[in-house]
């Protein structure tokens, strides 16, 4: 990316879990109205914005109704928008786009919703990690995923971003360490690491938490919720949620040198 063209502007987005009204021990009631707050905000940002991506837990509720109401409150915004499935998602009504159509190339491994979309300065590749058998609420990456994400890394000249629910290692956040993370991490993190150069980030959801972690120089960022942020501090002994939780997301600027990310806050 050339040093005189202006930073790349995404908005990283997760967890609205929709239809999740009933149950706030769970999460905070009206998931409706929240989505509406972050898109309100992301409306305000008008030509500034060139990607809008969601990480995952797009419903909780798992209907193709509430599946509509996000694809319509997204394509107000006319902006180029990625998804990948979180463990509350229905992939066989799961919408990979919405907005202004993209060159988005499935990889067509059965059962699972992984793909790259290549725009004029940026590679976005979304893999779909499922249930694992080690982790109790965690998840493992395909060999036939990370085979295709090490082909299609060797192929790209451009930067790349990559998108998943689960965040690959832990985050320090007492209740989830240990429960959440990717078993085949490692192996997915070797296969990045071959091409570092290339990655500007890989972003994640379901901690409900922002988090951010470099190892070997490659960036793994977490987002708050839209629907619940979990509190996090170091000081916090057990799990609990955040009592007075806004729907947040995250503002990415990826620049020729470098990579932004702005926690933004809706009201």
């Amino acid at each position: 990316m050339p040093a005189s063209i202006r930073p790349l502007r995404i908005a990283h987005l997760s967890d609205s879990h929709l239809g999740q009204e009933g149950d706030p021990e769970i999460l905070h009631p009206g998931t409706v109205s929240r989505l509406e707050s972050v898109v309100a905000v992301l409306e305000s940002l008008g030509a500034e914005l060139d990607l809008i991506v969601h990480t995952g837990d797009v419903t909780h509720a798992t209907t193709p109704e509430n599946y509509k109401i996000v694809v319509d409150r997204l394509s107000r915004l006319s902006v180029p928008t990625l998804l990948v499935p979180g463990n509350h998602d229905d992939r066989s009504i799961f919408p990979l786009c919405v907005g202004p159509t993209l060159s988005v190339t499935d990889w067509g491994i059965s059962g699972l919703i992984s793909y790259h979309a290549d725009l004029p300065e940026l590679t976005v590749v979304a893999l779909d990690a499922f249930s694992s058998s080690l982790i109790p609420y965690g998840a493992r990456v395909s060999a036939g995923q990370l085979a295709r994400l090490r082909k299609v890394l060797s192929e790209r000249e451009t930067p790349v971003i990559v998108l998943m629910h689960y965040p690959p290692f832990s985050t320090d956040c007492v209740g989830t360490d240990g429960t959440i993370e990717v078993e085949d991490a490692d192996a997915l993190h070797a296969v990045l690491v071959e091409a570092r150069q290339k990655i500007r980030a890989v972003l994640h959801g379901h901690t409900h938490l922002s988090t951010q972690i470099v190892r070997d120089g490659i960036l793994y960022a977490g987002v708050g919720s839209i629907s619940q942020s979990f509190k996090g501090l170091p000081q916090d002994k057990e799990f609990a949620l955040d009592p007075v939780p806004l729907p947040m997301f995250n503002l990415i600027s990826i620049g020729a040198q470098s990579t932004l990310i702005k926690q933004c806050f809706c009201r």
